[in-house]
């Protein structure tokens, strides 16, 4: 319920220092990361604590499929009407 969040206005540098989490383990062909903002994260775990598998609906969409995708996410509720922003790290 406490998320550690970066603010987009954040001016002080050490509030962004402080906010940085690293993690290390191994990586492999086929392996995928997903960086998203706060509504799309939200929708994302959402969907898998329901035992979806959202990063299928994410990891197939193109620019424009994105843009499309979250507007009908939006108008059948299923994604909170903010600003979404996606990463995806694909690694092949």
């Amino acid at each position: 319920t406490n998320p550690a969040l970066l603010g987009s206005c954040d001016t002080n540098a050490q509030v962004i220092v402080d906010h940085v989490r690293l993690a290390m383990g191994p990586v492999a062909e086929g392996d995928d990361f997903f960086v998203c903002t706060d509504a799309l994260a939200a929708w994302f775990l959402s969907r898998a604590e329901e035992g979806g598998r959202p990063w299928e609906t994410l990891r197939d969409l193109a620019d424009v499929g994105f843009a499309q995708w979250a507007s009908e996410a939006r108008r059948t509720g299923g994604l909170r009407n903010d600003d979404v922003t996606l990463v995806h790290l694909d690694i092949w």
